[in-house]
């Protein structure tokens, strides 16, 4: 296998950045954390680019990375605030899972272009709690206070509209395969 040129880092860091906000978004289960992990993975990347680092392997390679600063993220909140440092059992699931199941930054971005289709299936109040569990970022309490209703009726809101977007991205993801292979 040839190594990646450093130049190349960069470029492919840009490319799987989509996949990559998603592995730190499921070690860390907070997007603003994922998000400030994630740039400093890319600064990261670009000093081992000027270094002139060579990788075989990019997407371990970087989330090795993603992985450290990680852990670098909730040893230095554990200073000012209270954070649990997520399990290395669980990171080293959510590690291999991503291992296993590398996903292409295309696919990714298939998969963003679908469920944005998929979400006009989603009406009335189902999209507004949707709205406000992931664009607002509102607990489900919170939304259950803002929409009038029960905190446990939120979450089956929110579990059946994010089971039928996920039937919809994956019958999308079907009907493409089919059409490349038919």
């Amino acid at each position: 296998m040839n190594a990646m040129a450093p130049t190349d880092l960069v470029r492919e860091f840009l490319e799987y950045r989509d996949v990559l906000l998603g592995f730190l978004c499921s070690i860390t289960r907070d997007p603003d954390a994922a998000e400030e992990i994630l740039q400093n993975v890319g600064l990261a990347v670009v000093a081992e680019s000027g270094r002139g680092t060579r990788v075989a392997d990019f997407r371990r390679w970087v989330r090795e990375i993603a992985r450290h600063r990680t852990a670098d993220y909730y040893r230095e909140r554990a200073r000012t605030q209270p954070l649990p440092l997520p399990s290395a059992t669980m990171m080293a699931t959510v590690c291999q899972a991503y291992d296993e199941r590398d996903v292409e930054p295309e696919g990714g971005r298939l998969r963003q272009k679908y469920l944005l289709d998929c979400l006009k299936n989603i009406s009335g109040r189902a999209r507004e709690a949707i709205e406000r569990r992931y664009r607002d970022r509102l607990s489900p309490s919170a939304i259950a206070s803002a929409m009038g209703w029960q905190a446990s009726s939120v979450a089956v809101a929110l579990s059946r509209a994010r089971r039928v977007l996920y039937d919809c991205i994956q019958s999308k993801l079907r009907q493409g395969e089919a059409t490349q292979h038919g």
